[in-house]
């Protein structure tokens, strides 16, 4: 998206950047940028297609001498973008950002929008790469996690220099703090309209330069404000100009309010959710404080920041700024839009009855067998009990060390934690098949309301299934891991976990190639995990394992058994030629035979085959994890015995344990 075609020319400052002599790209997405129509000449990724990345994308404003020894003569053009919000302090807008066609690269250097006066934190205008590599991952785990698209990175690039990064123990004067010189990088990324570029930047000290060549801040919001409605889409020719302006603000609020509540329930926390960290389509961009979190606990992830369940308060500061301004300079609107208070009490509304919903779907049960009850008053209330439960964990407000200082985490799940009570629900009613609750330290009262709800759910659903003539047995196995999925811990995920991954693979001593592949494998990982634990299944098949080259395992409810799938491709690609000699594999015959030689012995696995790139396993042969059989399935899909042991306890009713370190089981280099 050009969103300096959607806004008006005043909402951008024209500025160049100089060419990096030394900078080398760590990450490109190829695919992604051929969406865009960059790039469609390389089908693969090489030199030559590095090299044009840093012909387009390799420019950084210098700001000291370190810096002008990075850079040539050559300069390119870019825009600084103009926009409000309190998260800016003192600057006019993206500070440290400069637009290129549908592409925005963040950490180009200071912009024209820096304030006057700013500390150095918010005005030298660069990023450390292990920053940007961290904004790679979390744009990519939220744009497949959540419901609405949020800005992607496309390309890291590693400008050959350095940069201050402060400790924890902060200070207004870098050389005052305990600083260490980091790399810096540049990452490049989707654009999109922000709620922010329709407000004022309320604090902004203009420098001279602004001053004397560019409207001021109020001038500038006027301008914009009337290209609202276009930006976010209402376009309904039957309606005044008012209405138009009402719908679009109760738009960008309840595509917000589905945004955040998705990212609660599967405890995907942003951290900063200010008017400038949001899109108007709901999605979210910037995600310096991003983080998976273990539980549903009141975490803090950023300085001066709310709370996990109190991010939602933040929208009441974007509901009475998009309505002020909005009434300040459309004067048709100021009846329309005089109670900001009624759009935050529909936003907050709007965001308890998706909670409501969404914590339902966390008990395991098919979402094609919920999608018929989800408008009777009693799955709204046992949707209620569970919010109730979430809020349980831990309701009072910590910084979490392990979030900020990289720290493995410890995380035990306590008995009054959502999933150790849905596991003992399930065993009791799915597998033990008994009508009383389990003997839970909860208070009576919730505990009989929980189950009661629970019951009359689970006996809608068997109903279901009767007709449907699904087996009950295989609808226990499907439930068992679609809800562990969802409630497990997925530490890698974990900032602390990330970073110090991040650290340990992109170090100095490093080639830029073997960085490259460091952090693509990386990057697969943490998308695959994030496909496996939050991304909802839509059909009778159930993701339960994924990797790198698009290999994956699937639990089918209608046959009760695995089903694998095998790209054609990947037979030759993934190594199977030297880890597992493929000795048939025939669509006529319905069988594929898998060989692996281990020292004098010889181990052979036949499955059926249902189509040319696919087996179904039989239930008997994926549980036989402590054998030698383990090769196949925990080889080519690291992390998945972390699944399966979870939905073991599920199933046999044992007590959760620890957080496990997942260290052993990540490792995709070793699959192939």
């Amino acid at each position: 998206m050009e969103i300096h075609k959607l806004l008006p020319k005043t909402s951008f400052v024209p500025f160049k950047a100089r060419r990096l002599v030394n900078a080398n790209v760590v990450y490109a997405n190829l695919p992604l940028f051929h969406e865009y129509g960059y790039f469609r000449e390389y089908e693969e990724k090489s030199e030559e297609f590095y090299n044009q990345i840093l012909d387009y994308f390799a420019y950084i404003v210098p700001h000291s001498d370190r810096d002008i020894s990075l850079v040539g003569k050559e300069e390119k053009e870019f825009l600084a973008e103009r926009y409000g919000g309190a998260g800016i302090l003192a600057n006019g807008g993206g500070a440290r950002c400069g637009l290129s066609g549908p592409f925005s690269l963040k950490g180009i250097g200071p912009a024209p929008v820096v304030g006057r006066d700013v500390d150095y934190w918010y005005s030298h205008g660069r990023m450390g790469l292990e920053e940007a590599l961290t904004e790679l991952f979390y744009s990519h785990i939220a744009y497949a996690a959540l419901p609405n698209a949020s800005s992607r990175v496309l390309a890291v690039i590693d400008t050959g220099g350095t940069i201050l990064q402060r400790s924890f123990r902060q200070s207004l004067n870098p050389y005052d703090d305990d600083c260490k010189h980091v790399r810096a990088g540049i990452i490049v990324r989707e654009t999109q309209v922000r709620p922010a570029h329709f407000a004022r930047a309320f604090y902004f000290k203009p420098s001279q330069y602004m001053k004397d060549h560019h409207i001021h801040d109020h001038e500038r919001v006027r301008h914009v404000i009337p290209f609202l409605p276009d930006a976010v889409g209402v376009n309904d020719f039957s309606l005044n100009s008012g209405q138009k302006f009402r719908l679009a603000i109760e738009e960008i609020l309840s595509k917000s309010a589905l945004q955040l509540a998705y990212s609660k329930v599967r405890r995907l926390m942003h951290g900063s959710l200010g008017l400038s960290n949001i899109l108007v389509n709901g999605g979210w961009i910037d995600f310096g404080s991003a983080t998976a979190v273990p539980a549903y606990e009141q975490l803090i992830t950023a300085e001066l920041q709310p709370a996990y369940w109190d991010e939602v308060f933040l929208f009441q500061k974007t509901a009475a700024d998009m309505c002020f301004y909005v009434r300040k300079f459309q004067i048709e609107t100021r009846n329309i839009l005089s109670n900001s208070a009624d759009f935050y009490h529909k936003f907050v509304n709007t965001y308890i009855n998706h909670l409501r919903i969404l914590f339902v779907e966390v008990t395991g049960i098919p979402l094609f067998l919920l999608k018929n009850l989800v408008n009777n008053e009693w799955y709204q209330k046992f949707g209620s009990l569970l919010l109730h439960v979430a809020h349980m964990e831990n309701p009072k407000a910590r910084i979490s060390d392990w979030v900020l200082h990289a720290e493995q985490p410890s995380h035990c799940w306590k008995a009054v934690s959502l999933r150790y009570i849905l596991q003992k629900f399930f065993y009791q009613y799915w597998i033990d098949c008994k009508g009383a609750p389990p003997n839970l330290p909860i208070k009576a009262a919730l505990l009989n309301e929980l189950w009661g709800a629970y019951s009359v759910l689970c006996g809608e659903i068997e109903k279901q299934i009767r007709i449907m003539e699904l087996d009950r047995q295989a609808l226990a196995n499907y439930i068992a891991f679609n809800m562990v999925r969802q409630l497990i811990g997925i530490v890698p995920l974990y900032r602390g976990h990330m970073l110090n991954e991040v650290a340990e693979k992109t170090n100095l001593g490093v080639s830029t190639e073997a960085t490259r592949n460091n952090i693509e494998l990386m990057f697969e990982r943490y998308n695959c995990l994030a496909s496996i634990h939050y991304r909802s299944p839509v059909d009778f098949r159930l993701l339960i394992a994924l990797n790198d080259r698009q290999m994956r395992l699937f639990f089918d409810i209608e046959t009760n058994k695995y089903r694998l799938e095998i790209p054609q491709a990947a037979l030759v690609e993934y190594g199977f030629s030297e880890k597992l000699r493929v000795t048939c594999f025939s669509a006529s015959k319905e069988t594929l035979t898998f060989s692996q030689k281990d020292g004098e012995e010889n181990y052979i696995y036949t499955y059926i085959n249902v189509s040319d790139d696919s087996i179904d396993l039989p239930l008997s042969e994926i549980a036989l994890f402590d054998g030698k059989n383990t090769v196949l399935l925990l080889d080519f899909f690291p992390g998945f015995d972390h699944l399966y042991s979870a939905y073991l306890t599920a199933m046999q009713g044992l007590e959760i344990p620890p957080e496990q370190t997942w260290d052993k089981f990540l490792d995709f280099s070793n699959a192939s």
